[in-house]
């Protein structure tokens, strides 16, 4: 399972995220929890470990707001994506290893030339 998230220039600046279905369902399908969990609602957030194609390691949070959004951030995102590019993660969570630890991968959409 991968989560995509389309990212905004807001979602940089502020480093929040709105957990799209994508990441719902990643979060579920991966580590076996969901939004709605009570772990959640007494304000804890699930912390793992990303790491970016360079190797460069990272946590990464999903937690739920004051307000009962479900959120998810990804440090130093700004330094390797800009507004417009889409994040996809994908853990390791089903292989034999040390843990669980999230890969991301930064892309920029390729547009269709008008024609």
């Amino acid at each position: 399972m991968r989560a995509k998230i389309k990212l905004t220039k807001t979602m940089l600046d502020k480093s929040i995220i709105d957990a799209n279905k994508t990441v719902q369902k990643f979060l579920l399908e991966d580590f076996g929890m969901e939004y709605t969990d009570h772990f959640f609602d007494i304000g804890c957030k699930l912390t793992v470990y990303g790491e970016y194609i360079d190797g460069e390691e990272v946590n990464i949070n999903f937690y739920r707001s004051k307000r009962g959004d479900k959120r998810i951030s990804i440090q130093k995102l700004k330094k390797y994506a800009d507004a417009g590019d889409i994040v996809s993660l994908y853990s390791d969570s089903e292989s034999d290893g040390d843990g669980t630890r999230i890969f991301i991968q930064v892309y920029r959409p390729v547009e269709e030339d008008a024609a």
